[in-house]
């Protein structure tokens, strides 16, 4: 039988492996590894080998490869956990914002209807008009934020299972800044709506912007509408100018900001202004609104190759800024 050379007797490290062995283990890495064999395996000891050298990197690589397969089946099997987690959250939050002004609604319409059944109609009376004008007051407003609160969901969700990123166009600021404006005198009245003033660079139209503008319309118009609430009637400030790149060949972008001179935002809360149904402590008893339009207003700056971003101070006000790209990228058409 063929072998190895005979080790020194003195070194215990030497082995003796017969031919045969040598064609056994190469058979059973070749199994493992999925390699297939010739026909003949070689009958001297260097060439067999040379084959388990090349066989033990083919089992390290198909190693590697099924520990990346693995690996990706538990980041996917994760990310299903979380959307679920997410999911369950979204509905618990929705349930308990929706509870909020049912529950007034009824509370108030209740109150109502228990004295117009336990008294007279010339009894009812006996509660001042004012008071009952408040009550309907109440059961309107409530009724309104329900109604608001289902409209922002069904965009939310509309908004992420089909993003507004498609056929991004060439536009000025100042054509979605008036389109946003009207949009908050309708909402308000004309003789509610707080005064805005645009700041515009250059003059007057404003710089460009590159995205979709129906997502461009709908994150002003949430910004808008929380500068009105938030600024007690004082004038609120539309602004665009281009902004400055980060690096010299960096694509030019536009920055947008809108600015009120409200009660302003805590720092502790500024980092969560953007979760779905957070409300800053210091308004969620005194404001109206349902803690999803900023969420919106993220989600759509993201889709379009934006970022949204805070500055404020309590007692004054608070400045929202949102970077859009100015034009399209090298060989992207403008549909403007």
């Amino acid at each position: 039988m063929d072998t190895l050379d005979e080790p020194k007797a003195h070194d215990p490290r030497m082995v003796t492996i017969s031919i045969a062995d040598l064609q056994r283990l190469t058979q059973q890495l070749a199994h493992v590894s999925g390699a297939s064999l010739p026909p003949r395996l070689p009958e001297t000891p260097v060439e067999n080998i040379e084959i388990l050298h090349t066989l033990i990197d083919q089992c390290a690589k198909q190693l590697a490869r099924q520990r990346a397969r693995v690996e990706a089946r538990r980041l996917v099997e994760e990310e299903l956990r979380k959307i679920k987690r997410m999911k369950t959250e979204f509905i618990q939050n929705v349930s308990h914002e929706l509870r909020t002004p049912l529950a007034s609604i009824e509370g108030f319409a209740m109150a109502l209807l228990r004295g117009m059944q336990r008294k007279s109609l010339e009894e009812l009376e006996e509660m001042p008009p004012e008071t009952r004008r408040r009550f309907l007051e109440i059961i309107s407003q409530e009724a309104r934020r329900l109604g608001e609160l289902i409209e922002e969901v069904l965009d939310i969700t509309a908004i992420e299972a089909n993003p507004l990123n498609a056929n991004p166009a060439e536009f000025t600021a100042r054509e979605v800044f008036l389109e946003a404006v009207m949009n908050l005198k309708m909402k308000w009245g004309e003789d509610k709506a707080a005064p805005v003033r645009f700041d515009l660079l250059p003059e007057p139209e404003g710089p460009k912007i590159f995205a979709n503008r129906e997502a461009v319309r709908e994150i002003l118009r949430h910004l808008l509408d929380n500068a009105h609430k938030f600024s007690g009637g004082q004038e609120v400030v539309m602004g665009a100018a281009p902004a400055a790149p980060d690096l010299p060949d960096a694509r030019p972008m536009t920055r947008i900001w809108v600015c009120d001179r409200g009660i302003g935002i805590p720092r502790a809360d500024q980092q969560f202004l953007f979760t779905k149904f957070y409300r800053a402590e210091t308004s969620a008893h005194t404001i109206s609104g349902t803690g999803l339009g900023l969420s919106i207003a993220q989600m759509l700056a993201r889709q379009n190759a934006g970022q949204i971003s805070v500055q404020s101070e309590v007692g004054r006000g608070a400045t929202f800024t949102v970077l859009f790209p100015a034009q399209a990228q090298a060989g992207v058409p403008s549909k403007a």
